[in-house]
């Protein structure tokens, strides 16, 4: 045997173990997909209800806000208006005093 023969023998072997990591790679990455396909999908679930969690809270939030608070707020900045404008008739009506005195 010629060392060209030993050559060609070890580009033949070492071919082969390439092939063969190859074929355990993609047996490897297979494996992989199937045990973590489920968990992808239990995850789109969990991500889908507090999607709705969260619509579910924001319909809220948009229900108290047109419902409570703003009618609130308005009838918080009617009554402060009241006040600010009976402050200002009591103080024209103080200084009307002060001068005719």
């Amino acid at each position: 045997m010629t060392l060209q023969d030993f050559r060609d023998i070890a580009i033949v072997i070492l071919a082969l173990f390439g092939l063969v990591a190859l074929g355990l790679m993609v047996v490897v990455t297979l494996v992989v997909y199937k045990k973590v396909a489920p968990l992808i999908d239990n995850a789109r679930q969990v991500l889908d209800t507090a999607h709705a969690a969260m619509n579910n809270v924001q319909g809220t939030a948009v229900f108290l806000s047109e419902t409570a608070v703003s009618p609130l707020i308005r009838g918080l900045s009617f009554v402060s208006g009241i006040k600010a404008a009976g402050g200002r008739l009591a103080g024209l009506a103080k200084k009307k005093e002060a001068t005719h005195e």
